[in-house]
């Protein structure tokens, strides 16, 4: 219950105090006319659909995850303390977890319903990926990284090639949980083993380069603001943009599509770009500010 707690202190209570101030902001661009989209505030949009798929205010829905991962969290560290007392083989708690994980993806349809059965798919699913992490860091890391690294990425892209030409489309929707190819259950598994190998050696590979980089760890160590933020700082641009009636401002999308980039004829890359850029500085230099302030109150 402390580490429950803990966690719950350190993801849950910040995403919940976001998701409030996001609630306000969403209700009011929505009842002065500015956009059409998510919804109200209501003790619903505040606490039921959060944990169903955060769609609710919409600007900070790329943290949709953090309810599922906390309640997956819960019930991964139950199981495991339950299955650590009657000596149950981690393997075989491994492939009852991927049973799991198989039979949430066959039952992908039921998320469509957006009820508690949509969250209870997502448990199912997430709960394989915590076993495995637990073992790669208890008994595969040592192995793993005996294999050189222009052995392993061949590998896994060589793997992933297979699997495109086999099932031409492998890329699935965890958000809307939907996507996954018919028939093939165990391809979000196989993909997330060879995502993550391939995104280890690369990591590997950027240290030597990068090395202990202030910027980059800075963002690193800040990505749940980035993830929690990033869409607003993208529709402050659009806001600006909208209310300066720029030409080829499309007021139609701005007000529909939550995912609006303006788009400039000879300056469509540029925009992508500065986008990206305002999506991820407008985070970091605000929490930066916040954190320099409470820096100084300590002292």
């Amino acid at each position: 219950f402390k580490a429950i707690w803990e966690k719950f202190k350190k993801i849950m209570l910040p995403f919940l105090i976001i998701n409030l101030c996001y609630g306000i902001i969403n209700t009011i661009l929505r009842n002065t006319g500015i956009i059409n989209y998510g919804r109200n505030i209501s003790l619903y949009t505040l606490f039921v659909q959060p944990f169903i798929n955060n769609s609710q205010f919409v600007l900070n829905f790329p943290s949709w995850f953090i309810p599922a991962f906390f309640t997956t969290y819960i019930v991964y560290l139950l199981i495991h303390k339950l299955t650590s007392k009657i000596k149950l083989n981690e393997y075989i708690l491994l492939i009852i977890l991927l049973a799991g994980n198989m039979i949430a993806v066959y039952n992908q349809d039921i998320a469509k319903t957006e009820d508690i059965r949509s969250l209870l798919l997502r448990i199912l699913f997430f709960l394989p990926f915590f076993q495995i992490g637990y073992l790669y860091k208890t008994t595969w890391q040592k192995y793993e990284e005996r294999v050189k690294t222009w052995i392993c990425i061949p590998i896994v892209i060589i793997i992933n090639i297979i699997l495109i030409s086999i099932f031409k489309d492998i890329e699935y929707d965890l958000h809307e949980f939907s996507g996954f190819i018919q028939n093939a259950y165990y391809l979000p598994i196989l993909t997330f083993v060879t995502g993550t190998l391939f995104w280890l050696r690369i990591s590997k590979i950027l240290e030597k380069w990068i090395g202990n980089n202030k910027l980059v760890n800075y963002i690193s160590n800040n990505t749940f603001s980035i993830m929690s933020h990033h869409l607003f700082y993208a529709f402050i641009l659009n806001l600006i943009l909208y209310f300066a009636n720029v030409p080829y401002f499309d007021i139609s999308n701005f007000k529909n599509g939550w995912i609006y980039r303006y788009q400039l004829p000879n300056y469509i890359i540029i925009f992508q770009i500065l986008y990206a850029i305002i999506g991820v500085m407008g985070p970091i230099t605000v929490k930066y500010l916040l954190d320099k302030k409470r820096n100084k109150q300590v002292e």
